[in-house]
């Protein structure tokens, strides 16, 4: 291996810790102390925003007092260095919300938002306040650079080899920790957003544990078969939930994209058409060389899909299988969870009540909705005759007649309305008894 490689990125190691250190140290010095000193924050907001940079500051100096010493060992330097690391974690997961405090804060107070000019336009600072924030963030992603490539450029066996290998995984370990943290903390955000958007803020679709894992519009089929209408979709972990869009913020909902639904819809804006627990829904693509259509199916719900490109479509089949996938694993380790209900459409939504729990917010609808057929009244012979129906199509070739009369018969029962009226019965014939029958064939 290269020893001038190895030597240069050790010293990019010093030099880049040394100007992290640098900022840190800026942050500290023009923001953090005089902001508590002049009381320009709540002690909450300033906490919430500044609260972990000290920890992190020291944690710092630590590293780059190991790596400038006469004996340096990189590998030993990060491992002592890896426990600690965690803080990053949770300053990750807090730093989207400690940056819309900042924003809010400055929108509201004058004082505060005159001082900040000053601060970020101070020849030793030059930074908006935003840019410092975020540095602890990259810091750790680029540990695990480093350490990468100065573990392709460190022989096998060189005495420092195994330390710098170990301290490698467990830095990669902790990034990956940190971004998975940050992806967490980012779909909080955007379901907090969502609950808001939502009329009434009914259903309440926050959760521990609910994670919003897709989102986008498709077109559901009427049940004639004629049209169909666009509609927004959220799948979650154990819920997937569709609402209408409003029509007031877009011209022509059908042909806007989801980007522009999503940045234009507005507080109370969605009104929620049901709600479908993911375990109990399954998913089928019909005609799926001819483009994106397929059908949903949850208990007494049963849709067609479809989106005008044919990979969405594709990704939402995917997406709604592994959701469930996972949810029918989960539902085998506990007792109770979340998305044990059946369908609700609006009229039950109204009349849902929130239970609390200790450890879960359980949705529970007071009184079913409406023309809605319970599961119980289903018989098991049309449960039996759709799970075949799917069974041939799964066995049989794509383009083969027994397939394409299955997908054809799938069509049919989705487009088909439900029976929700009695059939009209036919009149009463009066009964006659044998004697009168005799009596007038006698007469005739």
């Amino acid at each position: 291996m290269s020893t001038t490689v190895r030597k240069k990125i050790i010293e990019e190691m010093v030099s880049s810790e040394e100007a992290y250190l640098k900022q840190l140290n800026t942050l500290d010095k023009y923001f953090i102390k005089p902001s508590l000193e002049k009381e320009l924050f709540p002690q909450s907001i300033h906490t919430m925003v500044f609260g972990q940079l000290l920890p992190i500051r020291e944690m710092s100096l630590e590293l780059y007092r190991s790596l400038c010493g006469e004996s340096s060992d990189i590998g030993t330097a990060f491992l002592q260095l890896a426990p600690f690391l965690k803080v990053y974690s949770s300053y990750a997961k807090n730093y989207q919300q400690a940056i819309n405090l900042l924003v809010d804060h400055e929108r509201k107070a004058d004082k505060f938002k005159a001082w900040l000019a000053v601060q970020e336009s101070r020849p030793e600072v030059q930074t908006k306040l935003p840019s410092l924030l975020i540095t602890p963030i990259q810091r750790v992603p680029r540990y695990r650079l480093l350490l990468g490539q100065l573990l392709k450029h460190t022989s096998d066996d060189h005495p420092d080899y195994c330390n710098i290998s170990s301290a490698n995984q467990a830095v990669d370990e902790v990034a990956s920790h940190i971004e998975d943290s940050i992806k967490k903390a980012e779909c909080v955000q955007r379901m907090l957003k969502i609950q808001e958007a939502l009329k009434s803020g009914q259903p309440n679709i926050i959760a521990p544990g609910r994670l919003l894992i897709r989102e986008g519009i498709l077109q559901k089929v009427s049940r004639t078969g004629k049209n169909s209408q666009p509609r927004l979709f959220f799948l979650f972990t154990d819920i997937l939930m569709y609402t209408k869009l409003a029509s007031s913020n877009l011209n022509n909902t059908a042909n806007a994209s989801f980007s522009e639904i999503s940045d234009v819809y507005k507080s109370r804006s969605l009104e929620c058409c049901c709600l479908l627990p993911v375990r109990h829904c399954s998913v089928t693509s019909v005609f799926s060389s001819e483009g994106g259509l397929f059908r949903l199916k949850c208990k007494t719900e049963d849709m067609l899909l479809f989106s005008s490109d044919h990979g969405t479509s594709t990704e939402w089949v995917k997406d709604i299988n592994e959701a469930i996938r996972k949810a029918n694993e989960k539902r085998k380790t506990l007792r109770k969870d979340s998305s044990s209900r059946r369908p609700m459409r609006k009229v039950a939504i109204k009349k849902m009540t929130i239970k609390e729990n200790k450890e879960l917010l359980a949705l529970k609808v007071t009184k079913p909705a409406d023309g809605i057929e319970s599961p119980s009244s289903r018989t098991d012979s049309t449960q039996s005759s759709s799970d075949s129906s799917e069974e041939m199509m799964s066995d049989k070739k794509p383009w083969s007649p027994c397939a394409i009369l299955s997908q054809i018969r799938q069509v049919h029962e989705c487009l088909t309305p439900p029976r929700m009226w009695h059939s009209r019965k036919r009149p009463k014939l009066p009964d006659i008894d044998d004697d009168d029958i005799k009596k007038k064939v006698k007469m005739s």
